[in-house]
């Protein structure tokens, strides 16, 4: 074999390589469909919230005022998580938001672990995280979080680049996530004003864009192992391995994949894409 035939048997293509930041791996407890918990009041309009908090407090309302309307409304203040491992940083968002009556911060947690643990129970209306944690991937937890609660926005607050990450969800998640750079220059009344927005929003979710009944229809059996290995988190060279599958084969079937999911390459990073869709329907987002 020729030194340029080696050469392009060795190229590989960026559009099968792992997202730096974002994917660090989907556990496959995170494929796994919602337990009912059982509870009346679980979500709004589900029977009704319990009418103190949990620190047994009285909840906190506000009278709010809608365009066009000349009565006033009750409404509860929104109830925001913050998960960053930045202690500082995290400590920011707290004071600018707790002098805010209609912004109530219910949890400020440093791991994905500890957030998983006192989150999956909450009644939350917004969940501030960045997507990069010292033992997980957050998003994977706002997922999870998702998953527990259809109602729940998410806010991502990173220095990273995660475009790919929010087009994918406008695409296949009925409630999109936001974002918010950490080096952005807005300020904290402009902090405050962006969490406001994302919390208090009371607009339908969007729907996804129209796809088949069941988009995965076409993919053959080992491309389907394939996807649900790449949302475990494995790279491609471990797909290869598990799958007794050389790491050339894995990149065609994720082409094939990308094709057959009809994902618009030039819009997104389309393994971050079909990984997104893979959850919207598994996790029913």
């Amino acid at each position: 074999m020729s030194d340029e035939s080696k050469d392009q048997d060795d190229r590989v293509d960026p559009r099968t390589l792992p997202h730096p930041v974002i994917h660090q791996g989907i556990p496959a407890s995170a494929m796994r469909p919602a337990t009912p918990s059982g509870r009346r009041g679980a979500y709004p309009g589900s029977g009704g919230w319990p009418r103190t908090d949990s620190s047994g407090g009285p909840r906190r309302i506000i009278r709010t005022h809608r365009p066009g309307s000349t009565t006033g409304a009750i409404r509860r203040a929104a109830a925001v998580a913050i998960v960053d491992q930045e202690t500082l940083f995290r400590t920011m968002v707290v004071d600018a938001l707790s002098s805010e009556p209609d912004l109530k911060v219910v949890a400020s947690l440093d791991s994905v672990v500890r957030a998983r643990e006192a989150l999956s129970n909450r009644r939350l209306d917004l969940l501030i995280l960045d997507v990069e944690q010292r033992d997980g991937s957050g998003a994977v937890l706002a997922a999870e979080l998702q998953r527990l609660n259809p109602w729940l926005r998410v806010l991502l607050m990173t220095r990273h680049d995660v475009t790919s990450l929010i087009e994918s969800t406008r695409r296949h998640l009925r409630r999109p996530w936001s974002y918010l750079s950490k080096l952005s220059n807005i300020g904290r009344q402009g902090l405050v004003e962006t969490v406001r927005r994302v919390a208090l929003d009371a607009g339908p979710s969007s729907a996804p864009a129209a796809t088949r009944k069941d988009p995965f229809a076409e993919l053959t059996p080992q491309q389907m192992a394939v996807l649900r290995l790449i949302a475990d988190g494995y790279t491609n060279q471990q797909v290869a391995e598990h799958l007794g599958l050389s790491r050339r084969t894995v990149e065609n079937h994720l082409l094939a994949i990308y094709r057959s999911l009809d994902i618009a390459e030039e819009e997104v990073n389309p393994r971050v894409a079909a990984v997104l869709l893979l959850l919207s329907q598994t996790l029913k987002l």
